[in-house]
């Protein structure tokens, strides 16, 4: 999982999943679960959390998870076989999830906010409901068992990156609504 440690970030669910995936899916007991992210703008109530977490960590015993703090995560994409996006608020964009799909890495996203418009179901990601910690575990296994889907999921989100999301395009694009406001300016300096 990887973003800022805040609450409506999801890591307490993420957890949740991990703890179940660990005592309900023996198939799973070598994954390693990730917590990438740090404690930016530290508020009492973020370090509080922080601090939660870490308990939890403790008192179920995940030692399977590790919090790695601030990464750079072009060297951490690679090496991950499921990226978790597991916000309980309604996420503007989604950064992550495109940056996961870049490096063709298979998402596990809620169905809130922006991911929920544009993760296509078994197309490019799967989704969970939010602070469902059982769902979240059973779509988890599901990549991590079924390869073909994994796959799937990776080819079609790639696609998807270099349809919507390649910087030419981008670049295109505003250059098009550019040339757009242009005429539009033109126009209207013609009707006054």
């Amino acid at each position: 999982m990887i973003g800022r440690i805040d609450t409506w970030k999801g890591q307490d669910v993420f957890l949740d999943a991990a703890h179940i995936l660990n005592s309900e899916y023996p198939q799973h007991s070598g994954v390693e679960y990730l917590v990438i992210g740090g404690v930016t703008n530290t508020s009492e109530a973020r370090s509080r959390y922080y601090a939660q977490l870490r308990e939890t960590v403790r008192e179920r015993h995940l030692s399977n998870v590790t919090f790695l703090g601030q990464q750079d995560i072009a060297q951490i994409f690679p090496s991950l076989d499921v990226l978790v996006h597991a916000s309980t608020e309604p996420e503007p964009f989604g950064r992550t999830i495109i940056e996961a799909w870049a490096y063709g890495v298979p998402v596990v996203a809620t169905k809130l906010g922006a991911p929920a418009s544009f993760v296509e179901y078994g197309k490019t990601g799967l989704l969970v409901e939010p602070k469902d910690p059982k769902d979240l575990a059973q779509k988890i296994s599901l990549l991590l068992e079924d390869h073909h889907l994994a796959e799937t999921l990776k080819v079609n989100a790639r696609k998807e990156v270099r349809a919507r999301y390649d910087l030419v395009r981008i670049i295109d694009m505003f250059a098009e609504l550019w040339d757009e406001v242009k005429i539009f300016g033109k126009m209207r300096k013609k009707a006054r």
